[in-house]
């Protein structure tokens, strides 16, 4: 097997490209005084890349060491190998070495794959999810190539359930077909995906410019297109006639000529065709951009438009950084202001793909305000591919604002050494309390790979605010897998008040939608203060997939005393009496009649009215109607004034009749200020009407103001 012969390779949503090409590009020892090395982690990356995107130059490039690597990619036999293969995930090297592994298969193990992948991986872990979508990505771009009708079949079933333009990546790959294979395909297509197809295809015969392709258009349309897709097709010309599009062949190679003919076009069109004037230069100079920028030179670049001058600079340091980096990296540093930020910015980003590691050095030569975070984030997950550990670790020496893709390094690293991230993530918790969404990384990627190190890492964490955090989603998490190791944890956390009282929170929040004895029998086993923390946990979830159990659960709780009701409390039993209700009115309000008097009565009765008043309004309103005054009517009577606003007489009157002055003046502000912003008049007359107090009033004009 040699790297050169040819195989697949393409991102699922772009082109499907054939052939790798290779760009072995000179790289010198970069040094500078500047450099602050102890911010540049240690990182074995070879001199040179093979680049795999068009030109040699796109976003998937790997360094040549690799290369015999790839070499070595055997040839799989099952999905669990293509699994095995795509490791990291993300990575680069991985999407290579599974297009490499399926250049072997037969057309029968890609359809059996692609029909039976998913679901010969079992288990939870998500980097395998991860991983399983790469492979899929590979299979079907495989499977487009070897057997493109095949594919459709495979996806026909998909593509039904699916809304009209979804799936688009599968329908690009097959459009790229050529013309004389694409027939059969769009044959085989749902016919609600014919359009979408056609004019997909269309679409990349544009790109051809062939001399013949009216006529080739013209033949496909006639054998393909139905009357009314032509129609539609031919409208979508007509709009895109109207831009002026002026094809490249037809852009003169005299600047002046150029000028001419851009001067006639609509301003907002003439930026782009000055930009493909400019790259075709650059393409008639491919391999010395110096020629390049002295013919654009003459040809006036320099009069143009910013952000014409700008996309050609940094088209040509994209090929400039794969020959000479050298050179490259002195002539954007010899531009001025916001040019030389966003040339330097290209430059560096594409730099990442070749040779992340000089990227990493030169970055930290900059000012510090020149350091975006986007193209330090481009150059750690470049980095990554390789060494998540050395991605992590300097992006963690860089500034907080620059850190913007640690957490997506860190599920890299995780995925690929789960042993390792972890040792890190111990030693700095600093690092799960700063970055926002840290804390997953191990209440979800970690435990997912490794349940035994995501327990240890937050056992040994000193007590804190993130810790607890961590206590409560990963005992939450654990406890889908294996209810008794999140006891276990539960139990670790002894020293940590304030951790295992989250951990036992974490808990409840799952265990509340399991309506079994195991559940009942671990709040039966702790003792009172944590039976407190859990069942009220429970309540304030919001969860009730069960809603006999929980009711049950809160009726016995609230029924003794010294429990605070707190606004998560109340909400919870809201949703309780809104779910009861939905499956049986009359359960509900005997289950509200059984609550204490007071908060917990006014918001299950609230939440039963909600139901009713969501199935059937008018009885609803008269049950509230019926209710004795009180808090419990007045908190029935606020949620009949918000669902009543399509009604603003009666919704009034209504909030006119709460007993509470202050809710009654909230209900009455709620309706004057919703009627006001479309009926100011009526609104303004049915309000007079009312015998309102001085405080009624004055709330009541300040929402009504014009």
């Amino acid at each position: 097997m040699t790297i050169q012969r040819v195989i697949t390779f393409g991102v699922f949503t772009g082109a499907v490209v054939l052939g790798m090409i290779v760009t072995i590009g000179a790289r010198a020892h970069y040094q500078t005084a500047e450099v602050n090395a102890a911010a540049i982690p240690e990182i074995d990356l070879p001199p040179a890349s093979i680049a795999t995107g068009k030109n040699g130059s796109g976003a998937n490039s790997l360094p040549i060491e690799f290369a015999p690597q790839l070499e070595n990619t055997p040839t799989a036999h099952s999905i669990q190998d293509l699994v095995d293969l795509a490791n990291p995930p993300h990575g680069n090297f991985a999407r290579l070495r599974v297009r490499i592994a399926l250049e072997g298969a037969t057309k029968e193990q890609l359809a059996t794959w692609l029909k039976n992948g998913e679901e010969a991986l079992v288990g939870p872990s998500m980097s395998k999810a991860l991983k399983w979508m790469l492979v899929r990505e590979a299979l079907e771009e495989r499977m487009a190539l070897v057997d493109p009708l095949t594919l459709v079949k495979i996806l026909t079933a998909k593509l039904e359930k699916l809304p009209q333009g979804s799936n688009s990546g599968t329908l690009s790959s097959l459009a790229r077909l050529p013309t004389d294979q694409v027939g059969p395909v769009l044959e085989s297509l749902p016919d609600r995906f014919r359009f979408d197809f056609v004019a997909r295809h269309l679409q990349n015969m544009n790109a051809d410019n062939d001399i013949h392709l009216a006529a080739m258009k013209d033949a496909f349309l006639n054998q393909h297109a139905t009357e009314e897709e032509r129609k539609s097709l031919e409208e979508l010309d007509r709009v895109n006639a109207k831009r002026s599009y002026i094809p490249s062949e037809a852009i003169p190679e005299d600047a002046a000529a150029a000028e001419s003919l851009i001067a006639e076009l609509p301003p907002s069109q003439q930026g782009d065709v000055w930009r493909r004037f400019y790259y075709r230069i650059l393409s008639g100079e491919k391999g010395s951009p110096e020629a390049s920028l002295e013919k654009a030179e003459r040809a006036g670049i320099a009069d143009r438009d910013p952000s014409v001058i700008a996309r050609f600079y940094e088209s040509v340091v994209d090929q400039w950084v794969y020959t000479d980096p050298d050179a490259a990296i002195r002539w954007a540093n010899g531009l001025d202001g916001e040019l030389k930020s966003g040339v330097m910015k290209d430059l560096l980003q594409t730099m990442a793909r070749s040779d992340p590691e000089r990227a990493m050095v030169q970055m930290n030569t900059l000012p510090a305000e020149r350091r975006d975070a986007e193209t330090m984030g481009e150059i750690a997950l470049a980095v990554s591919d390789f060494d998540p550990k050395a991605a992590v670790e300097w992006m963690w020496s860089q500034p907080a604002e620059a850190r913007s893709r640690i957490c997506t390094i860190g599920e890299r690293w995780i995925a690929q050494d789960p042993v390792g991230a972890a040792a890190w993530l111990t030693d700095h918790p600093e690092a799960l309390a700063a970055e926002q969404g840290a804390d997953s990384l191990v209440s979800g990627y970690l435990l997912n790979e490794d349940p035994s190190l995501a327990v240890q890492l937050v056992s040994e964490l000193p007590p804190s605010e993130t810790r607890s955090q961590l206590a409560s989603d990963l005992t939450h998490n654990l406890a889908a897998a294996d209810f008794e190791s999140a006891l276990d944890f539960v139990d670790l956390m002894h020293d940590d008040p304030a951790a295992r009282k989250r951990g036992i929170e974490g808990i409840a929040t799952f265990a509340v939608e399991q309506d079994s004895q195991r559940t009942i029998d671990w709040i039966a086993g702790l003792d009172a203060s944590d039976q407190n923390v859990a069942i009220a946990s429970m309540i304030s979830s919001g969860r009730v997939a069960n809603p006999q159990f929980i009711a049950e659960l809160a009726s016995g709780w609230l029924g003794t005393t010294g429990h605070e009701i707190t606004s998560e409390v109340r909400a919870g039993i809201q949703a309780i009496g809104d779910a009861l209700a939905v499956g049986s009115l009359a359960d509900a309000q005997s289950w509200a009649a059984t609550l204490p008097a007071g908060q917990a009565q006014e918001a299950a009765i609230t939440g039963i009215a909600t139901a009713w008043l969501n199935s059937e309004p008018a009885a609803a309103a008269e049950w509230i109607g019926s209710l004795p005054s009180g808090e419990v009517k007045d908190a029935a009577v606020v949620q009949l004034v918000a669902e009543s606003l399509s009604d603003p007489g009666a919704a009034l009157a209504w909030a006119a009749g709460i007993s509470s002055s202050a809710k009654r003046i909230e209900a009455l502000k709620r309706v004057a200020n919703d009627w006001h912003t479309y009926d100011p008049a009526n609104a303004a007359a049915a309000i007079n009407q009312l015998n309102l107090s001085h405080e009624e009033s004055a709330a009541l004009k300040e929402v009504m103001q014009p």
